[in-house]
C-alpha cells in the first residue's frame, strides 16, 4: 500500500492534466535547453509504444525490460487510455516497478474520476528534454519581446485554462481508491471477473472472447446469432449496464481474429455475485 501511494503521488506531482503523450514524444530534443524564440521541428525520437490487448495486463508488467532513455535514445512509453489504461484504479501501478520513462492514463475508467481528466508521468531526468507541441504563456512565460522561456518543471505541460472542478474530482477519486486499497480492489475485481467468465461460458451460444494470461476485469463476449447492440439495449432496459465495442475500437486485433461487435461487462469492486446472477438470467432469457 505504501508503494502505491508513493507512485500515485509522483504522478500527481508530475502532471494532472489531459495531454497527448505521443505528440510530446515526437518533439523530444537531444538538448536540455528550455528557451527559444520559435519552435523548430525536430526528428521524432526512437520510442517503444506499448498498447496491450484490451483484457490482458501481462504486457504492462514486462515493459520494463526495454532500456531507459538516455544516450541510446530508446524510451519506454506506456500509454494507458485503452487496454491497460483500465489498469489504473483496478490494479497497483508503480512507475518504478514498470521502469518506464513516461506513462499516461485517463481518470474516467476504473479509477472512476470525471471524464476529461487524466495524468501524465515523465521521469524527472527526462522532463527538460521534452518540448510540448503547444505552448501558451503559462507553460512558457514571455520574458522579452522576442523570447519566451519554457518552464523547467512539470507545469510546462499545462495550459492557462483548466477545469479545476474536474481535477479536484480526479484527486478525490485517487484518494478513494487508495483508501480502499489497490491490492484489495485487484483481488475483488479478479474474483468477480473470473466468476463472470465461468458463468458466461455455461450459457448456450455465448462465447467469451478474452485473451491473455493475466486477464483484467474487462470481460468480452458474443452471443451466436444475436446483434450485440440489440442485446446491449435490452440489458439496459432491464437495468443492467454493459457496453458494446465495434471492431473499429481494436481494429488490428478484431481483423486478425475476425471479431464482430462484442459485448463488454466490466465488474468493479462494488458489484456483487447477485448482479452477475441477474445478467446471466437475462442472457438465458434471450434464447
Amino acid at each position: 500500500m505504501k508503494t502505491i501511494k508513493l507512485s500515485l503521488n509522483v504522478l500527481a506531482t508530475v502532471l494532472l492534466s489531459l495531454y497527448t503523450l505521443t505528440a510530446a514524444a515526437q518533439r523530444l530534443q537531444p538538448s536540455s535547453t528550455t528557451s527559444s524564440a520559435t519552435i523548430s521541428p525536430v526528428a521524432p525520437a526512437r520510442s517503444q509504444m506499448t498498447l496491450p490487448q484490451l483484457a490482458d495486463l501481462q504486457i504492462v508488467k514486462s515493459v520494463g525490460v526495454v532500456p531507459h532513455g538516455g544516450s541510446g535514445g530508446t524510451f519506454v512509453i506506456v500509454v494507458t487510455n485503452n487496454g491497460p489504461g483500465q489498469a489504473v484504479g483496478q490494479v497497483p501501478v508503480d512507475v518504478e516497478t514498470l521502469q518506464c520513462d513516461m506513462l499516461s492514463a485517463t481518470g474516467r475508467k476504473f479509477l472512476r474520476g470525471p471524464r476529461g481528466t487524466g495524468f501524465l508521468y515523465v521521469r524527472r531526468e527526462l522532463l527538460k528534454r521534452l518540448e510540448p507541441p503547444m505552448l501558451d504563456h503559462f507553460a512558457a512565460p514571455w520574458v522579452a519581446p522576442d523570447r519566451y522561456e519554457i518552464r523547467p518543471d512539470a507545469r510546462r505541460f499545462e495550459t492557462w485554462e483548466n477545469n479545476y472542478a474536474a481535477r479536484l474530482g480526479l484527486g478525490a477519486a485517487i484518494d478513494y481508491a487508495l483508501d480502499i486499497g489497490l491490492q484489495a480492489i485487484q483481488s475483488r475485481v479478479r474474483q468477480l471477473a473470473t466468476e463472470l467468465r465461468d458463468r458466461l461460458a455455461a450459457v448456450p451460444g455465448v462465447e467469451v472472447r478474452d485473451l491473455g494470461r493475466d486477464r483484467s476485469a474487462i470481460v468480452l463476449f458474443t452471443i451466436r446469432g444475436m446483434d450485440a447492440a440489440a442485446v446491449n439495449s435490452r440489458l439496459f432496459k432491464a437495468g443492467i449496464n454493459v457496453s458494446h465495442s465495434t471492431p473499429a475500437s481494436t481494429l488490428l486485433d478484431s481483423t486478425a481474429r475476425g471479431l464482430p461487435t462484442v459485448l463488454r461487462a466490466s465488474p468493479h469492486y462494488y458489484n456483487t455475485s447477485e448482479e452477475i446472477d441477474r445478467l446471466i438470467s437475462e442472457l438465458r432469457s434471450l434464447r
